[in-house]
């Protein structure tokens, strides 16, 4: 019985693996164009991806939360699609921090790995001379991947931020009345950030007082814009009124190019960490 389980489960494992094979040659296949001229090619890579993504009920899997995490290509391909050729808007802005989480989820896995890497390898040198320890060049690109931890971290941190104060920014320029905002806000004002968990204190505690500064200023925008109703008898001020009036504190194509910035190096040490160790 125990064997005809394990024959299941050796199954059931290869075809994940055959997907998430698949999936992942669909995936990098894509070519975000940086501009509006050639979005027919990736409507169309689009189309063969979601197709697939149907046909073997990815959607359902990642949907289901069967605690298995899409696959990094898949994390950053939505991501790029949000971004590229134009950014869709901070509408989709929940969508980018969710999807942030998990690359960076994967980022952490690959510096543990690295780290438990280099302890067994100085383990074994010390202990055993007969042991197959890490070449030079692998020893190089694992120090490379830990050397990144901290500036990736950092940036990590500061995208979030910057998509934060971005999404607070457009709920108050973008709403006529208080009470259209008042869900997001509320777990803005009472600190209910998904990703707070993967946070350390230190961490915490800075995201949180920045947000509260952006809380603050955005109140005071809210502010503002009604005395200028009231000022210029006015019920509302629409959407472009709000733009020129208070534009927006973050710079959209800085945010834009340093997500792709990370994301992709998160591609590439992941990428570097499977070449080193196939297994």
């Amino acid at each position: 019985m125990m064997e005809r389980r394990t024959k299941f489960g050796d199954k059931a494992r290869d075809k994940f693996t055959a997907e998430v094979s698949d999936l992942t040659k669909l995936v990098t296949s894509v070519s975000f164009p940086q501009n509006d001229g050639d979005e027919e090619r990736l409507i169309e890579s689009s189309k063969r991806i979601y197709t697939h993504l149907l046909d073997n009920k990815w959607l359902r899997k990642v949907s289901e939360g069967n605690n298995r995490i899409p696959p990094l290509e898949l994390l950053t391909y939505a991501i790029r699609n949000i971004l590229f050729p134009s950014f869709l808007g901070p509408r989709r802005i929940p969508d980018i921090l969710d999807l942030l989480l998990n690359v960076e989820h994967y980022r952490c896995v690959c510096k543990q790995k690295v780290e438990t890497a280099a302890v067994l390898d100085e383990f074994y040198a010390l202990r055993d001379r007969r042991a197959i320890l890490l070449s030079k060049e692998e020893r190089r690109c694992l120090a490379a991947i830990e050397a990144q931890a901290p500036s990736l971290r950092s940036r990590f941190l500061t995208l979030l931020l910057g998509y934060t104060q971005l999404d607070i920014h457009h709920l108050c320029t973008s709403s006529s009345r208080l009470s259209d905002m008042e869900e997001r806000m509320g777990d803005y004002f009472e600190n209910r950030f998904p990703f707070f968990p993967i946070l350390a204190q230190e961490e915490q505690q800075q995201f949180t007082e920045m947000v509260d500064q952006s809380l603050r200023n955005s109140m005071k925008l809210v502010k503002e814009a009604h005395k200028l109703k009231s000022r210029d008898g006015n019920s509302v001020l629409d959407g472009k009124e709000m733009e020129i009036l208070f534009p927006c504190p973050v710079p959209i194509e800085e945010l834009v190019n340093s997500t792709d910035t990370y994301i992709r190096a998160v591609e590439i040490q992941v990428s570097t960490l499977k070449a080193t160790f196939p297994t």
